[in-house]
């Protein structure tokens, strides 16, 4: 049933689409020992054999992304009151573990509230399948775009 409360409360869109691969390429080594670092193998998401996958409560992949990111974002008040809307892009890495690393602002929104919300709904994500490239676990990096939008 279509309420006056329904329409004031915010309505939160996510868009996603294909997660884009990473811009850095190959190993880090690090300086004490000139070993790799496995944790920090990024590699382009187009030459791994397998692609990381994501899993929550029943779905798999983009659903279960969307799933995760629809149940665990709060509008934050504030921006809400401010009419504060738009999109925010956020990149992180799937690490050779699974963990989600490395979150940071790939395009931002002019609301810092929707950013931070951003950043820590994906700081906060639940650890993924790892990438996988000649038999070894890689990280890969992704960018999502969060969408905030507002009943008119």
């Amino acid at each position: 049933m279509l309420t006056m409360s329904n329409l004031i409360k915010p309505v939160i869109f996510f868009v996603i689409f294909t997660l884009s691969a990473c811009v850095k390429n190959g190993s880090v080594i690090t300086s004490d020992d000139n070993s790799v670092s496995e944790k920090n193998i990024i590699v382009d998401i187009q030459s791994v054999d397998i692609e990381p996958v994501f899993n929550y409560g029943n779905n798999t992949g983009s659903q279960a992304i969307h799933k995760y990111i629809r149940k665990n974002v709060r509008y934050p008040e504030l921006a809400r009151e401010a009419r504060s809307k738009g999109k925010v892009f956020v990149s992180f890495v799937v690490t050779t573990d699974g963990s989600v690393q490395e979150v940071e602002l790939e395009k931002a929104n002019d609301s810092t509230l929707l950013n931070d919300e951003a950043l820590r709904v994906i700081s906060q994500m639940p650890d993924w399948i790892p990438a996988v490239k000649n038999g070894n676990n890689v990280g890969v990096r992704y960018t999502i775009p969060i969408s905030f939008l507002l009943a008119e």
